[in-house]
């Protein structure tokens, strides 16, 4: 079995920084994209928390058994987009560390084409194009056991800083362990030489098979995660999504071999829009306050991911682990009204406000 070196001693905290947006969620079943001076008729239209980083705490946080040992490191505007997302972290219970940048900045706003097989982005960076170290609760960093890294392409001011900033975390915590999600890069720069030093500092690398090839620059799956892995930290590994095809993993380690997980059958796609990050959160979770096995986290990931794609949006329903059990099961999965996001007052009001 691989396994990460994550303590066993005291409350296990795992910390998330990165990217934060308000999606405007616009469903498209079926038909085609609009051309310039054109118009197509949507599905349907809702205003929802999103953002890599800010998906994957929401889930990890609904699976902890204390929300609370979960913290969100990002920056968000004084305007009602931020009220969004504020009022659904505060409902789940996330620990939420958010530099509050004054008007005229604005919250990050993300505009989602969601289709049943696959989504597309427009993107206003707003507060994350000015995200630094600077904002960072360093008192709550120092808490967490794991630290996890999602969006990186979407922060560019910090994303230079990420590598001191994990060393210093290290010096203070040895045993820290780091996962990265650079999601994809709208630039397709893909990182160069900064992204590799950070993979040099990082134990677990989450890819999806586009951003494996761009980073990697290697068409080819299996060669692309064999670059990947010898660049992760001595002892880390690749861990890289497929889809419906599941998971392939392997090691940085001498005489390492790769290994998959299988995706469970889903009856209904429904949107697949954070999935990965469903998947980062589950993942995490058996990884940290589990068996801390790679593979057995990989099947807990897989899980995960499948539970979100049979709901709108990235995380309007939160992970349970009853709906991890029954994906497991073969079943598919409803929404219980405690996991649904929507439920709570605080975020209706707040996304009227918004828009």
């Amino acid at each position: 079995a691989v396994r990460l070196r994550i303590t066993t001693m005291g409350s296990r905290r795992v910390a998330v920084v990165g990217d934060a947006f308000v999606d405007v969620q616009c469903a498209l079943r079926g038909g085609a994209l609009p051309f310039w001076g054109g118009d197509v008729i949507l599905n349907g239209v809702g205003l929802l928390p999103g953002g890599s980083a800010s998906n994957t705490a929401s889930h990890l946080a609904s699976l902890a058994s204390e929300p609370a040992a979960v913290s969100f490191h990002t920056a968000l505007g004084a305007d009602a987009w931020a009220d969004v997302l504020r009022a659904h972290h505060a409902r789940i219970g996330t620990t939420l560390c958010a530099a509050q940048r004054p008007a005229p900045a604005t919250t990050g706003v993300c505009v989602v084409i969601s289709g049943s097989t696959d989504r597309a982005f427009m993107t206003n960076l707003g507060a994350m194009a000015d995200l630094s170290e600077a904002d960072l609760d360093r008192g709550e960093l120092a808490q967490a056991q794991h630290l996890h890294l999602g969006g990186y392409f979407s922060v560019p001011k910090l994303a230079p800083q990420l590598v001191a900033l994990v060393q210093a975390a290290r010096s203070a915590r040895p045993d820290l362990t780091v996962s990265l999600d650079t999601n994809y890069d709208a630039a397709e720069k893909w990182g160069g030489e900064q992204l590799m030093q950070l993979l040099g500092e990082v134990d677990v690398f989450l890819p999806n098979e586009v951003e494996a090839r761009g980073v990697s620059g290697v068409q080819d799956l299996d060669e692309a995660l064999a670059w990947l892995a010898r660049r992760v930290r001595p002892g880390g590994s690749v861990v890289m999504t497929c889809g419906a095809d599941g998971v392939r993993g392997l090691a940085n380690a001498a005489g390492a071999e790769a290994w998959t997980v299988p995706a469970p059958a889903v009856a209904e796609v429904v949107d697949t829009t954070g999935a990965g990050d469903a998947f980062n959160a589950a993942f995490l979770h058996e990884l940290v306050y589990g068996s801390g096995d790679l593979r057995a986290a990989a099947a807990s990931g897989v899980r995960g991911g499948s539970c979100a794609v049979q709901h709108e949006g990235a995380c309007q329903t939160l992970l349970t682990h009853a709906m991890l059990e029954a994906v497991g099961r073969g079943c598919s999965v409803a929404a219980s009204p405690s996991s649904t996001t929507s439920a709570g007052d605080d975020d209706e009001a707040a996304a009227a406000a918004a828009a």
